[in-house]
C-alpha cells in the first residue's frame, strides 16, 4: 500500500475502531437493561413478552432511523466530501448517548428509545468510511480493502463489549452500572471526532451543492429493489442480513432469560463473536478468494451459516451458542465484504458513496425486521426464529448462483 494511502487508511481505522467500541460498549447491556425487573426502565410487573417487545422496539427504532440517516449522510459525503460528514455523524452519535444516559437517570424507556433513534440516524460513518476506502482502491483490491476496513470495526467491537462489561459491573466499583458504558462511549466518540479532524486527509472532492432531501434514504432503499443492476444483490443482502440480525439481537435475550447471564458475560460472548469475524476478515476471506470466486464464496458462506444455525436448533445447551457462533459469524464475515464489492462494481466512481448508503439502508431494514420478529415472537419460541434464519440463508444461497454482475 502506498504511503499516501496509509495516511488515509490509518485515521479511518481509528474512526471505525473507536466507533465500533462505542457500539460494543452499549449493545450487550440493552437486553439485560430492559429484561431486568429491578433496572426500573419498565414496571416491575411487566411480563417477559412485554420486555421482549420493548427490546425489539428499541432496536427497530434505531435501525429505522439508520434507514434514513445512512444513505442521507452517504449522499452528503458525495456532495460535500467525506471528512466533514463523518465528523458531523460522530457529534450526532455523541448527542444520542447523552439522551440515552438521561433516560436511565429519569427511568424513561421512551426517552431511551429516542436516544437510540438519534444514534441510529447519525450512524452513517461506516458507509462513508467504506466510500473513502473505495475512493483510493483499484478495482482488483476493493474486496480485500473493504474487508480490512471491516476488520477495524470488528476489532473495536471486540474491545467494546469487554470494556462495557467491566464498566457495567457494580461489584468492581460502586458507581459502575448500566449508565456507565454510555458515558464511556460518549467520551470515546468525542475523542474520535477530534482525532479525525486533525489526522484525516480528504479523499473525495465535492461534486456539487445540490439540494439534499432528508427522506432520500427511502428513495435509495426503493432503488435497491427497482434498479435492475442492484435488485438481485439487494435481495440476497437483505435475506442474509435479516438472518444475521435475528441471531445478533436474539442471543442476548437467550443468555439473559435462559442462562441468567450478567451483562459482563454477554459482553464476553460478543467480544468472542467479534474475534471470529475479525479472523475471518483478516485471514479466511483471503484464503478462500485464492480458490473460489466472490459469487461462489457467498454461496459457501450461506452453507456454513446454516450449519451453525442447525447446531443451535438440534442441541440446545448453554455451551452450544459458543460453538455454533463460529459457523454463523464465519458465514457472515465471508459474505459481507463480497456483497459490498458487488454493490461497488455496479455503479460508477461518482456514485460510490450513494451505493454504500444504499447497502447500509438494506442493512437498516434487515435489522428492523429482525427486531420486529423478536418483538412478535416470544423468546420461548426462539427455535422458530432460528428456522427463519435457515430459510433466509437457503434462499440467498440459491439466488447468488443466478447473480450476473455488470462487465466494465
Amino acid at each position: 500500500m502506498q504511503q499516501n494511502n496509509l495516511k488515509i487508511f490509518i485515521p479511518l481505522f481509528i474512526v471505525l475502531i473507536v466507533d465500533a467500541m462505542g457500539f460494543g460498549l452499549v449493545f450487550p447491556i440493552i437486553g439485560p437493561l430492559l429484561m431486568d425487573k429491578h433496572a426500573g426502565m419498565l414496571p416491575i410487573s411487566a411480563s417477559i413478552a412485554e420486555r421482549s417487545m420493548f427490546y425489539g422496539l428499541t432496536n427497530v427504532s434505531c435501525f429505522l432511523a439508520l434507514l434514513l440517516g445512512a444513505p442521507f449522510f452517504g449522499d452528503l459525503s458525495d456532495k460535500y466530501g467525506r471528512k466533514k460528514i463523518i465528523i458531523l455523524c460522530l457529534f450526532g452519535i455523541a448527542f444520542g448517548y447523552v439522551i440515552s444516559a438521561l433516560a436511565l437517570i429519569v427511568k424513561s424507556v421512551w426517552l431511551f428509545i429516542l436516544g437510540r433513534m438519534i444514534d441510529g440516524f447519525a450512524a452513517g460513518s461506516e458507509s462513508i468510511a467504506q466510500a473513502a476506502i473505495i475512493d483510493i482502491s483499484p478495482p482488483e483490491k476493493k474486496t480485500i480493502n473493504l474487508s480490512l476496513i471491516t476488520v477495524a470495526g470488528c476489532f473495536g467491537f471486540v474491545i467494546g463489549p469487554l470494556v462495557g462489561g467491566v464498566f457495567s459491573d457494580p461489584s468492581l466499583n460502586h458507581w459502575f452500572g448500566y449508565m456507565t458504558p454510555f458515558i464511556v462511549a460518549l467520551v470515546l466518540t468525542l475523542l474520535n471526532a477530534i482525532c479525525l479532524f486533525f489526522t484525516f486527509t480528504e479523499t473525495h472532492q465535492a461534486l456539487n451543492k445540490g439540494k439534499v432531501q432528508l427522506l432520500k434514504g427511502l428513495t435509495m432503499f426503493k432503488a435497491a429493489f427497482t434498479n435492475k443492476t442492484l435488485k438481485r444483490i439487494s435481495v440476497i443482502f437483505l435475506l442474509m442480513q435479516v438472518a444475521w440480525a435475528i441471531y445478533f439481537q436474539l442471543v442476548s435475550l437467550i443468555f439473559t432469560e435462559n442462562y441468567h447471564y450478567l451483562p459482563k458475560q454477554i459482553g464476553f460472548f460478543y467480544a468472542y463473536l467479534g474475534l471470529i469475524i475479525s479472523f475471518t476478515m483478516m485471514i479466511m476471506i483471503r484464503l478462500f478468494l485464492k480458490f473460489v470466486s466472490e459469487k461462489k464464496l457467498v454461496f459457501i458462506a450461506c452453507i456454513i451459516a446454516i450449519v451453525g444455525v442447525l447446531l443451535n436448533i438440534l442441541f440446545q445447551s448453554k455451551w452450544m451458542p459458543w460453538i455454533s457462533v463460529i459457523f454463523i459469524a464465519l458465514g457472515m464475515g465471508l459474505a459481507y465484504a463480497c456483497i459490498l464489492s458487488f454493490y461497488s462494481q455496479s455503479v460508477s466512481k461518482e456514485h460510490q458513496g450513494w451505493v454504500m448508503g444504499v447497502g447500509n439502508s438494506v442493512i437498516a431494514v434487515s435489522w428492523s425486521i429482525g427486531g420486529a420478529m423478536i418483538s412478535l415472537i416470544s423468546t420461548a419460541y426462539f427455535s422458530w426464529l432460528l428456522a427463519l434464519m435457515v430459510l433466509c440463508y437457503l434462499i440467498a444461497g440459491f439466488s447468488i448462483r443466478q447473480l450476473c454482475l455488470p462487465t466494465k
